[in-house]
């Protein structure tokens, strides 16, 4: 968990919002309060078939956040929000898609990984899988919604999640 302190939450948010938030975490939904308030967020949501070992996602989109965060990263864009699946083969999956919100400054992507790969694969290639896939979506947005410095950044970003953070590490 990262812990960010009043003076970075820069995002305004409208009462409307804030109010929905606090509705939806009365009925038991997790709010990430850092993420709400922050200026920019990288949102990397796991769908996953039953069995599917989804530890090295949690652990993936974890550290990705901790050094969004860390980083202080701030970008033309508020969001980007990437669901990634893991379905097995039995579950019919979407298309692979993007899509612009121009009023909410934000990308929604949605890919699907291969199910055999990711099943057959160790923790360590699981990691290298989800860090090619988000390098793979950052490359694709174009470059007039997002600048190739701040692109970087990210790939950059991403690239580091891929290494564990050590044990007994907290973040600030």
């Amino acid at each position: 968990m990262i812990y960010m302190d009043a003076s970075r939450m820069k995002k305004k948010r409208s009462r409307s919002e804030v109010e929905e938030a606090r509705q939806l975490e009365a009925r038991g939904v997790p709010i990430n309060w850092d993420a709400f308030y922050a200026p920019f967020c990288l949102t990397i949501f796991p769908v996953i078939s039953y069995g599917v070992d989804d530890q090295p996602l949690i652990d993936f989109t974890n550290r990705v956040n901790e050094l969004v965060f860390g980083a202080e990263f701030e970008c033309e864009l508020e969001g980007i929000l990437i669901f990634l699946h893991v379905l097995s083969p039995e579950v019919p999956a979407a298309a692979d898609r993007m899509s612009w919100s121009s009023k909410k400054l934000s990308y929604r992507i949605q890919r699907t990984l291969d199910f055999d790969c990711w099943q057959a694969a160790k923790r360590k290639e699981k990691r290298e899988i989800l860090a090619a896939t988000v390098v793979e979506i950052l490359e694709s947005i174009p470059i007039k919604r997002l600048s190739e410095p701040k692109r970087e950044a990210l790939v950059a970003i991403v690239r580091q999640a891929i290494i564990p953070k050590p044990k007994g590490v907290r973040a600030d």
